[in-house]
């Protein structure tokens, strides 16, 4: 599926793939949608697009509740293929879709497509964290 139609489709994501437990129902703190950028041919063109077309829409997505920028810097074994991922944080999965279908998440889906279609995946994703507090055993 070419990746304008998973932009444009948020109705592909409406069910999860797995059912949820009741225990993993009770920990659910959001849900995302995660873009993972391969590295782009021309950097410089990319940051230059990312930042001037896409971001303005992107990052003003009504119901954001969280945004995650990561640079990639490199895998276990060097050099990865990978440049960046973006979150994008909601509360459940219908904010998402809404989201995604405002003038706002058409005109950043938009913008994406210009310079990022061939290197981007899209991933919708379920949220489950458990915040830990600092271990007190020894390290071994």
């Amino acid at each position: 599926m070419r990746l304008s139609a998973v932009w444009s489709s948020p109705s592909i994501i409406s069910e999860p793939i797995h059912p949820l437990t009741s225990a993993m129902a009770q920990k659910i703190q959001m849900y995302k949608m995660t873009l993972l950028f391969r590295k782009p041919e021309d950097p410089d063109l990319f940051e230059e697009q990312w930042t001037n077309n896409f971001l303005p829409a992107a990052e003003e997505l009504p119901g954001i509740r969280r945004i995650a920028v990561c640079h990639v810097a490199g895998e276990p074994s060097g050099i990865s293929d990978y440049y960046r991922m973006h979150e994008f944080y909601f509360d459940d999965r219908e904010s998402l879709d809404r989201a995604l279908n405002s003038d706002k998440g058409v005109r950043a889906g938009q913008a994406l497509m210009t310079f990022g279609s061939d290197i981007t995946t899209i991933f919708f994703l379920e949220v489950f964290e458990e915040w830990r507090e600092e271990s007190t055993a020894e390290s071994t």
